[in-house]
């Protein structure tokens, strides 16, 4: 069975059922030798991309297809798959996209499914197996960001991609199966719901008071008690309705809506600031394991200027449990306040770190 994408006819998320997944390997289980290091790179899918040293002989960052992807190429190329999606609207909601679809048979009007076609890259970061983003060098870190923003930008101007997602697991509580560093892009051709949610609460602050409801945030949060690590371009703070222990959000200063506009200053920056976040969570026991989150705007063709691009970085020092999945809220055990100000005092002797307060 190729991977398919099913509607579920009540929440109208989406699911990827892709069985392929089942079979990629796990270090911990199956040993033997990593697909990610040098030498081993015969392991993997033909290079799509690469940043190498100055003679050119050996990378620095690699970019591969996912050889057990959650969403695939369609064959045939480009026209195939606008064959595929040629009743998709351009722009619209979930539910203009239901209508759209064909359903599985006469009797079953409730089911909605497609093949699951668009791209899943692995982008490996370095070629030591052993780095962490703490230890890694900024100007190497800098380059993965420079590696994620040119896949972003490649996939981005795919007009049957509506979605870019970029995220990072990292330790075995997040879900990685290899513990080289790597992180993963995967190009969608729906526009997430948990996304199409953050849109409309964003459009609708910035109707009702002219303002970017994320600006404002950056705003209050910059020395307040929640605040972890600023910089000239970034904000880094504990959310205030952190769902998890340590759960810790980087905002760029500069009102942008889509990952693709950061110049190269900004990549630094960013990337200095990632560094600093690592050392500080791997200080919290549990802190190795996580899951770092790009959200951005779509790249449907949509005008999106009342959002606001940011990373979520989800220490997994806990698991959901039925409460969580029964309602969808979140029980937090640590509050931000405390988080950040535990969080703040990792990061040593800084002009960065934000002031100690109980309040805001």
């Amino acid at each position: 069975m190729e991977a398919e994408l099913r509607r579920d006819p009540f929440s109208g998320t989406w699911v990827s059922v892709a069985a392929g997944r089942a079979r990629r390997p796990v270090e911990a289980r199956d040993g033997g030798e990593c697909p990610f290091c040098p030498g081993n790179e015969d392991m993997t899918p033909p290079e799509l991309a690469s940043w190498r040293e100055e003679r050119g002989r050996h990378w620095l960052v690699r970019v591969v297809d996912n050889l057990f992807p959650a969403l695939v190429p369609r064959a045939g190329g480009p026209s195939a798959r606008e064959e595929l999606y040629d009743a998709m609207p351009a722009v619209g909601a979930h539910e203009q996209l239901y209508h759209a679809m064909p359903a599985l048979g006469p009797h079953e009007e409730l089911y909605h499914a497609v093949p699951a076609v668009g791209a899943h890259e692995v982008i490996v970061e370095h070629p030591d197996h052993h780095v962490t983003w703490a230890s890694m060098e900024e100007q190497h870190l800098s380059l993965v960001l420079k590696a994620w923003q040119a896949r972003y930008r490649y996939h981005a101007g795919d007009p049957l991609v509506r979605y870019v997602q970029l995220f990072r697991n990292s330790g075995p509580a997040s879900g990685a199966s290899l513990s080289h560093p790597h992180s993963q892009l995967v190009a969608l051709p729906l526009i997430p719901l948990s996304l199409e949610a953050e849109l409309s609460r964003a459009a609708r602050y910035s109707s009702a008071t002219g303002n970017c409801a994320y600006c404002k945030v950056v705003a209050r949060e910059e020395g307040g008690p929640r605040l972890v690590l600023a910089n000239g371009d970034f904000v880094a703070f504990c959310p205030f309705a952190s769902r998890v222990p340590y759960e810790t959000w980087v905002v760029p200063r500069r009102h942008q809506p889509e990952f693709g506009c950061l110049t190269p200053p900004e990549l630094a920056s960013l990337a200095g600031m990632l560094r600093a976040l690592a050392a500080s969570h791997f200080e919290i026991p549990g802190g190795t394991s996580f899951n770092l989150i790009l959200h951005t705007a779509p790249c449907d063709g949509g005008s999106y200027a009342h959002y606001h691009w940011h990373l979520e970085w989800i220490p997994r020092t806990g698991t959901a449990g039925g409460f969580e999945w029964g309602t969808g809220w979140f029980i937090n055990t640590v509050p931000p306040e405390a988080a950040a100000r535990r969080l703040r005092s990792h990061l040593g002797a800084s002009e960065l770190a934000g002031p100690d307060r109980e309040h805001s």
